[in-house]
């Protein structure tokens, strides 16, 4: 296997400080759009690279045709189709396109009904019903918030409920495959409050559940292993400060507060890896971009010394089966 990256050159930055990168190692599909000193809106270039799993090494692709650089977006890896999905996002302008990365090559994929334009919101695949489900978003500055829930059979996305959770952005959803409901917590709201609710969807309804520290701009992904939903960081103070490092656990219940994991940080990338039964993180942000990456096992975290991307926040991670 090997890393896979799509970069793009940024006004006012260096050659290396923006890539827009699909990564696979060990099974792990990381798809990063965002620079070295975070997301920048004014990328205008692009470029793709490859990093063998094995040597480390970075190589110059060119696939036909790629995803603009852009932030905010939101992924999720079809294990059917065997494709990551990416929707959305800000890259000048806030965008509603759908592209899918199926391991060699980018396809824009230009379906005949997509939700609005929009960035901030959360997606993950239900595999029990073969569709990707999106929540949220915004536009912030445009002051569009949006409550409305989306599925994408590999074809054309559906409008499936405008009830449920309040509109939110900068949220987290992760499919609980167990139980087969996806999992959605915390975010923000238009009035900028702070949300540390639970939501749950069964693919006809949503059903509210526990309760934590309310946050934003964190990470979630389900352990298959453990059969636990993951959450781990995020902030508790509007993008300007109040970085979290903890991990709490959700087993259909309850949050259960786990053992510190890494540094502090908001905007970083989570994926479960099954082949190694290992979560694996990437990233983020708490003041300056982050370049780091950690695993988690069934109890801890520990840092991993790779050779990978530069520094970077608001990536999108997904597990390549």
């Amino acid at each position: 296997m090997a890393l896979t990256a799509k970069g793009a050159g940024v006004r006012g930055s260096s050659s290396d400080s923006v890539w827009q990168r699909q990564v696979r190692a060990a099974g792990a599909a990381l798809l990063l759009l965002c620079g070295a000193a975070g997301c920048d809106e004014g990328a205008t270039a692009s470029r793709t690279a490859a990093l063998g799993a094995e040597s480390g090494v970075w190589e110059l692709r060119t696939p036909a045709q790629s995803p603009p650089a852009r932030g905010l977006h939101a992924a999720a890896y079809d294990s059917a189709r065997r494709v990551l999905v990416v929707f959305g996002g800000t890259g000048g302008s806030y965008l509603n396109d759908t592209w899918e990365w199926n391991g060699t090559s980018w396809v824009n994929r230009a379906p005949g009904t997509a939700p609005s334009v929009r960035g901030g919101h959360a997606m993950a695949y239900d595999a029990s019903r073969g569709v990707t489900v999106l929540f949220g978003g915004s536009t912030f500055h445009g002051n569009s918030w949006f409550g409305d829930t989306w599925e994408w059979n590999g074809t054309n996305w559906a409008q499936r409920a405008t009830t449920g959770p309040p509109a939110r952005a900068r949220h987290a959803l992760a499919y609980d495959s167990g139980r087969r409901v996806a999992v959605l917590f915390g975010g923000s709201d238009r009035q900028g409050n702070l949300l540390g609710d639970t939501w749950e969807w069964n693919g006809t309804a949503w059903w509210q559940r526990a309760s934590a520290t309310a946050r934003e701009r964190h990470a979630m992904a389900y352990d298959a292993a453990r059969q636990r939903i993951v959450l781990y960081g995020g902030s508790t103070d509007q993008g300007s400060g109040g970085y979290l490092s903890d991990t709490r656990t959700y087993d259909g219940t309850v949050w259960t507060p786990q053992a510190a994991g890494p540094s502090v940080r908001a905007d970083h990338a989570l994926a479960f890896d099954g082949a190694r039964a290992k979560l694996v993180l990437f990233g983020g942000y708490a003041g300056v971009p982050l370049g780091d990456t950690a695993e988690r096992d069934a109890t801890a975290w520990a840092p991993v010394a790779v050779t990978g991307p530069s520094a970077r926040s608001q990536a999108a991670l997904a597990f390549d089966d």
